[in-house]
């Protein structure tokens, strides 16, 4: 269950998001990393780091006051952010994943995508 799932992000250090698989949409095919900043969110708030692809969009919801939230252009980078963050001792995990779930709280993005898909 989804419950489960949030329960799990808790054991959880790091959470590698990957949206490679493709979506088909009014016949176009979309990728699934346009529009997925909901996943980020949820990791962070359960205290995990968030490793994305980097996407067009990413600057519109990812900006440097959010650490917890680690994008990457290729794959390769990846156990390099992976090793950064496992040297970080815990006290400075929690500090990060806190402002950048504060970041996102005072940003609202996520509430005005929501209000522009059901119009209000």
């Amino acid at each position: 269950t989804y419950h489960d799932y949030l329960r799990s992000l808790h054991d959880v250090k790091i959470f590698l998001c990957s949206h490679d698989s493709r979506l088909v949409i009014d016949g176009i095919e979309q990728s699934q990393r346009h529009g997925m900043y909901h996943k980020d969110v949820e990791v962070c708030s359960q205290g995990c780091f968030s490793l994305s692809e980097r996407s067009d969009e990413s600057s519109s919801y990812v900006d440097d006051e959010m650490g917890a939230i680690k994008l990457f252009d290729h794959p390769d980078q990846v156990p390099d952010i992976i090793k950064s963050i496992n040297v970080m001792d815990r006290q400075e995990r929690r500090s990060i994943i806190k402002r950048t779930v504060q970041r996102i709280k005072d940003r609202d993005c996520w509430r005005s995508t929501a209000r522009t898909l059901i119009g209000i």
